[in-house]
Order: C-alpha cells, then structure tokens, then sequence
C-alpha cells in the first residue's frame, strides 16, 4: 500500500527550503509494485500553482520506503492546498487534502521592533519547535501538554520529576522562543475530592479539584519557578481559572476567594524563587464565571 506522510517537518517550510510530498510506501508482493502519483496545487487564492503526474515504485520485501515527490514550484510563501490522487496498477484510486505553508526566509538585516515578543501562539505540544520558529514567533504559551502542571511535575508529594519541562524548556531556547508558563491542576494526591455532583457537572478530571494545603501549593510553585530561574520568565497562574462554580467546574472546583488565596501564595513563592519573574493571573475562557474579574479586582 502507499499513503501520503502528513508531517509539519514537509508542509510547514521556508522560502529556503525545497518543498517535497512524501509518500510511504510497502510492497508486500513478490514483484516490484508501481503506483501513478497526481498531484493538483492551488494556493490562497485558487490559482493553480502546479500540476504534476509521477509514477512512485515500491520493491518487494515488505519493507516501508519513504518517497518524495519534489515541489521547487512552492519555493515561495504563501499557503499552498494539494489535492493528490493516487491510482495502482488495477485502476484504484485514492483521494488526499493536506496544506502547505512556506513562510518568508527572515531578512538577517531586519531587526526586531519592541513588540517583537508579543506575536506569540498557544501551544499544544503537537508540533516541532522548529514550526514556531520558521513562523516568526517569539512567545508560547503552554497549553494542554503544559509539561509544568502541578500533576506532571511531583506525581507523588515530593518527588518531583522536571523531564519532560526540561526538553521542552531546552527545544524552546534551540528555537529562541520565550516561553510562558502555567502553574497549576493538581495531583490526585493533593486535592480535596469534591463530591459526585460536582464531579457530574464538571469536575470529572482531579486536576480540577482545588489543592488541600496552601503550603503544600506554595512549595511546588517555589520548586518550578526556581528550576527555571532564568529561563522562564513569565507564570501564569491556572489555566481558564473561572471554569468553577457556579459555571461548570471543568478547570477548578474552589471559589473565587480560593483563588485568590492560591494567586497570592504563587506570587510570594515566584518571587522568593525569582525576584525577576513575571506572575500573571489566569486567563478566562468565555463562557464560565463572568464576573470572577471583577471579583478578583474588587477582593484586591
């Protein structure tokens, strides 16, 4: 069988690099097999950038080949859809969509203006570093795959386990990306577990469920912030923290006032750990406590 490969490392390029459609392939027959590859690209506007029919071979063995098809076509930003059909020797076709990006090479001469730093993306640890960094983009904040979280890093009380933020703090300096932090979600081991009502409406994971000692959250925000001295420069504290009652609990089971608690505590521990950090409040979702703000304000 053959299949195209979708992989940021071939569709997400620069002007320098030279675009290819990768195919894998693996032939178990006894003969070589051969498979009619066509592709039809377009780009933002519709027009055809390239039209192109290739014949793609495997060798018998039932070992995978890796195939590229070359684009030099592409070698020029812009946001690029190719339509591929793929067809065997018996008249079976297959249909694929996927996209490719090539961004401007940067211009070494052209420096950075002042707020360089604020054109920034969330991330969801899908892709490569190296996407980011083709891309221009100075700041991420750390999403779902946030290798800081409370339950990632000290699984079992006091045993804290800085692997995976590591990898990813070290990939991020490769790429001389700035990363935003987020603290927070706790391990099952250091929750209170609300009851069943709470847990239906929303609070079905435990890194909702609010942390049971103060101390015990104070001393693993001091633990990440010093590790990172230096190197991370900005925490958030929680992630969409007004995900709580009385909307749906689905990020935090505590009160407006539990959270402040907590935000003040992160602030005296981040600082204590590094006086140059930056210690920001939540971000908010759009659709849970709407007021939570403006509590926040008004509680100091």
């Amino acid at each position: 069988g053959i299949k195209p490969v979708f992989w940021e490392k071939y569709s997400c390029l620069t002007e320098a690099e030279t675009p290819a459609y990768p195919l894998l392939a693996i032939n178990h027959g006894a003969a070589q097999k051969m498979w009619a590859v066509s592709l039809c690209v377009t780009d933002v506007n519709g027009q055809k950038a390239l039209e192109s029919k290739t014949e793609v071979t495997a060798q018998s063995g039932g070992a995978y080949e890796l195939k590229e098809i070359p684009l030099p076509q592409l070698r020029k930003k812009g946001f690029y859809t190719v339509q591929a059909e793929i067809a065997d020797g018996a008249g079976k076709i297959q249909a694929f969509t996927n996209h490719y990006a090539v961004f401007p090479t940067d211009a070494p001469a052209l420096k950075d203006g002042r707020l360089a730093s604020y054109y920034g993306q969330h991330y969801e640890g899908r892709y490569d570093l190296d996407i980011y960094r083709k891309a221009q983009l100075k700041t991420l904040r750390v999403g779902g795959t946030n290798p800081f979280t409370w339950n990632h890093v000290e699984p079992v009380k006091g045993r804290f386990d800085f692997s995976q933020a590591d990898a990813f703090v070290a990939e991020a300096r490769v790429n001389g990306i700035e990363v935003l932090g987020i603290l927070g979600h706790s391990p099952r081991w250091a929750t209170v577990e609300p009851d069943e009502s709470v847990k239906k409406a929303g609070a079905w994971r435990y890194t909702a469920w609010k942390p049971r000692s103060v101390e015990e959250w104070g001393a693993y925000v001091r633990e990440t912030v010093s590790r990172y001295k230096g190197a991370v420069r900005c925490w958030e504290i929680w992630n969409e923290i007004d995900w709580h009652p009385p909307a749906p609990p689905y990020s935090f089971t505590g009160t407006t006032e539990e959270y402040l608690t907590l935000l003040r505590e992160a602030y005296r521990q981040a600082k204590a750990a590094d006086p140059d950090c930056q210690v920001l409040i939540s971000g908010f979702g759009m659709f849970g406590d709407k007021k939570m703000p403006s509590d926040l304000l008004t509680m100091g």
